[in-house]
């Protein structure tokens, strides 16, 4: 990656990002997008690059804190989301003829992916002409956070938010009206199997040509062969085509048997007592309750089969240390086999949890949806500010954060934002501005914003043409009425549903339409039925 500056000493480790122009993308042509709400930016492509930047010299409620929000909106299908991705894509759509993304450092200098010309016409009304095209190359990659899209990053978040959330339970504490809504979100954790390890045995198992009668529950019999498991599913490839099993060893048997079948042909002789010996320290680990653990009577929790451990996250630092040495014992093993296929960590979790006076458990996966969202976009939040600190030019960007919310929480979504945003500067002592991006369908979130915040997506194509949708500045919606907000940026063409609509419709223009009476009187609006009722007795009178 490389870039076009006015000043070699340009530190991309300090930049914010200005501006996106896109060539010919999807849906978008020649266009100019402002990232930033301190500067107006266009981009005139016409044989030469030339950009004209103008500094705004408006009142921003995040600039004290060191944030760059930018809101997108529009209709669906209008473009958003794909924005949002071009964003997030930086590194690898930076040095393509599509597009052009524009920088500026924190010493004033300005990059550019494009040699252009920069036109900046300062606060003052003075104006300074930049050329950029001093060629700067070897910074390692743009660093972008933002929605999980796959299943690798929805994992990581489950098995390492226990980390975050000890460190910072404020950033996390779900809340409503500013009081503690359920006190601490977990007060516990406890070891947990994933069920891809029973999945992915079961799997290597049947490949293998074994059938197997399952007279209990598959992760029963985890609490006998923990280590068999990881040690079956590490057999892939050739590893997995040198085991020969008799076909009487495939005959159809007790899971159990298989399992020793498995073990036979895999573990040598003189290795036997070593798999025992690991076997039985994973067994302690996850189940077998310990005398100096006192904490817990299994036998009072109403826990899942099989019983996993369960302990104060005062402990955690304390098990997980313990959980990292009994890994490293299994894989060293597994090594030594010549069957390492990848470290077996990701399969044994230690799972937050809220654990209430009554003995009932709450998980983290047992969260309501916007419970799940409130917390992990603060997760994401925090990891960005952390790689800010070791990453060049980072933002942070979520696509519709606010799904799944319920409207009270939506309203207070920025709010909240900026509480994380302090705590987690405060903790990490980070200076440096942060960018962050939005989508939303939402009205709720625009009432906290200004105009200089929002880009609104319309679709200005003509029949028949290619598709095409521009940026257009946003009306004022800041303190705006949430209904009058829905009509203004996001094309609300009733407020009422379309339904209710068309059946009012018809009341009007049917007197004979049956349930007429009783639609009219369950019209909520009263406005609304007043008027319906007045022209229907209007046109009663007339007949």
């Amino acid at each position: 990656m490389f870039f076009y500056t006015n000043d070699k000493k340009f530190s991309l480790k300090t930049a914010e990002l200005i501006g996106l122009y896109v060539d010919n993308y999807r849906m978008f042509h020649n266009q100019s997008f402002q990232l930033n709400p301190n500067y107006f930016f266009k981009v005139c492509k016409e044989g030469k690059v030339e950009i004209t930047l103008k500094e705004n010299d408006n009142y921003d409620v995040f600039d004290k804190d060191g944030l760059n929000v930018i809101t997108i909106c529009g209709p669906n299908g209008s473009g958003k989301s794909t924005l949002l991705r071009m964003i997030r894509d930086i590194d690898a759509l930076s040095n393509t003829n599509k597009t052009l993304f524009l920088f500026k450092d924190e010493n004033g200098n300005f990059a550019c992916t494009e040699k252009s010309k920069l036109s900046l016409l300062t606060k003052n009304g003075s104006e300074m002409k930049l050329s950029l095209e001093t060629e700067v190359q070897g910074y390692s990659q743009i660093y972008a956070e933002g929605d999980g899209l796959f299943e690798y990053e929805k994992k990581s978040f489950r098995t390492e938010f226990i980390d975050e959330y000890i460190k910072n339970k404020s950033i996390y504490n779900l809340s409503w009206n500013n009081n503690e809504y359920d006190g601490d979100l977990f007060t516990h954790f406890r070891i947990r199997v994933e069920k891809d390890l029973l999945d992915e045995t079961r799997n290597v198992l049947v490949r293998k040509g074994f059938t197997f009668l399952e007279d209990r529950p598959m992760d029963e019999y985890l609490i006998d062969y923990p280590l068999a498991f990881l040690l079956i599913i590490q057999y892939q490839g050739s590893y997995f085509n040198e085991i020969k099993i008799t076909d009487e060893e495939l005959k159809e048997q007790k899971f159990s048997s298989v399992i020793d079948i498995f073990i036979k042909h895999t573990v040598p002789e003189k290795k036997l007592a070593l798999y025992k010996k690991i076997n039985s320290k994973l067994q302690d680990f996850i189940w077998k309750k310990q005398k100096k653990d006192k904490e817990f009577s299994f036998k009072d929790l109403p826990l899942d089969s099989p019983p996993k451990k369960i302990y104060s996250l005062k402990k955690y630092t304390e098990k997980k240390d313990y959980k990292r040495s009994i890994i490293n014992e299994i894989d060293f093993f597994i090594k030594d086999l010549n069957l390492f296929n990848g470290s077996t960590d990701s399969y044994i979790t230690m799972e937050p949890i809220k654990l209430f006076k009554d003995g009932s458990i709450r998980a983290l996966y047992e969260l309501s949806d916007g419970e799940y969202r409130f917390i992990e976009y603060r997760y994401q939040l925090h990891f960005a500010f952390q790689k800010a600190i070791e990453r060049n030019s980072c933002f942070c960007w979520f696509d519709e954060p606010n799904n799944y919310m319920h409207p009270e929480w939506s309203r207070i979504f920025w709010e909240k934002l900026i509480e994380s945003v302090r705590i987690i500067r405060n903790e990490l002592n980070l200076q440096k501005r942060m960018s962050i991006f939005v989508t939303t369908h939402s009205p709720f979130l625009l009432s906290d914003l200004f105009s200089h915040n929002v880009i609104v997506l319309k679709d200005v194509s003509e029949p028949g043409s290619v598709r095409n949708i521009i940026a257009t500045k946003s009306e004022p919606v800041f303190a705006e009425n949430i209904g009058k907000l829905l009509y203004k940026n996001f094309s609300l063409e009733k407020t009422i549903g379309e339904i209710a609509a068309n059946e009012i419709k018809d009341c009007l223009n049917n007197p004979q339409k049956k349930g007429r009476e009783f639609i009219i009187s369950q019209i909520a609006d009263p406005l609304l039925k007043r008027l319906v009722k007045a022209k229907v007795e209007n046109e009663t009178s007339k007949n």
